[in-house]
């Protein structure tokens, strides 16, 4: 069984500015390392969740590949993560990060994640994932997205604070 994750935010500025950011620095866009003591070569990222008052998180390997526009003013850069740890206990998430220009003046852009999975552990993790697994999942989307959205309204602040001193 198949689940679906999506949600989305909006950044104020262009979407050439945007986009030229998450082009150029997409893996720190994605999220900070965490540290590179893994089992792989690859950055590892830590995504975290609030949850029923507690705070939960995972290191997980971010691939992703290229941003391509889909259509004018649409573009995608496709991206999976799984944890590093007790990989068969936790879903591999698979999606798009969609960036779409909403308006020119204010310039607006809107980010959204657009993802699935498929709960691990067989009957057991399905029954685990209608209970509980989903609404983590659908959090750490949800924070993840909005992390993408700070880390590049804070580069677009610091560009343009760079461009006018």
């Amino acid at each position: 069984m198949e689940r679906h994750i999506y949600h989305h935010e909006t950044i104020d500025g262009s979407l050439v500015d945007v986009l030229g950011i998450m082009g150029t620095w997409p893996t720190e866009i994605l999220g900070p390392y965490v540290d590179l003591t893994g089992s792989t070569d690859d950055p590892i990222h830590r995504l975290q969740a609030h949850f029923a008052g507690s705070d939960v998180s995972k290191r997980v390997v971010i691939s992703h590949e290229d941003l391509e526009e889909l259509a004018p003013g649409t573009h995608r850069m496709r991206i999976s993560w799984h944890a590093i740890d007790h990989t068969g206990m936790y879903p591999v998430m698979t999606g798009e990060l969609e960036v779409t220009g909403l308006s020119t003046a204010p310039p607006r852009c809107e980010v959204a994640f657009l993802g699935h999975y498929r709960p691990p552990l067989g009957f057991v993790g399905a029954i685990a994932d209608r209970v509980v697994g989903h609404r983590i999942a659908q959090e750490a989307v949800n924070g993840f997205v909005r992390d993408v959205c700070r880390r590049v309204t804070t580069s677009l602040d610091e560009h343009s604070t760079a461009g006018a001193a």
